[in-house]
C-alpha cells in the first residue's frame, strides 16, 4: 500500500513524518554552530585521535565505541596525560 492512500503530503516517509510530527520545528530559524572541539582537554583530544587510529587499524570508517573503549583501556596513556575526569569550571575556554 503506498502512502498516497493517506492523502500525505509527498507521499513519502518524509511527508509522513513531516506531517504527523507538525512539520520541521526549525524551519526558518538561524542555525547555531558551535565548535565543540574547543571544550576539550588536550587528553580528550588525544584520546579521540588515539581511537580514530584504532578505527583505521581495525578497517572502520568510523568511530565506535569499541574504538573509543580500545583506546581508553591502552596500556600506555600519553605522557603528561592526569587522572582528571572532566574539566572545572576554571578550565573552560572562555566564549
Amino acid at each position: 500500500m503506498s502512502l498516497d492512500a493517506f492523502r500525505i503530503p509527498g507521499g513519502s516517509l518524509d511527508g509522513l513524518i513531516s506531517w504527523f510530527f507538525g512539520g520541521d520545528p526549525f524551519a526558518g530559524r538561524p542555525v547555531e554552530r558551535v565548535d565543540l572541539s574547543r571544550l576539550l582537554s588536550t587528553e580528550s583530544r588525544q584520546l579521540l585521535q588515539r581511537a580514530s587510529e584504532q578505527a583505521a587499524a581495525w578497517g572502520s570508517p568510523y568511530l565506535n565505541v569499541e574504538h573509543l573503549l580500545s583506546a581508553a583501556a591502552s596500556p600506555t596513556p600519553p605522557a603528561g596525560s592526569s587522572t582528571r575526569a572532566a574539566p572545572t569550571p576554571t578550565t573552560w575556554p572562555a566564549r
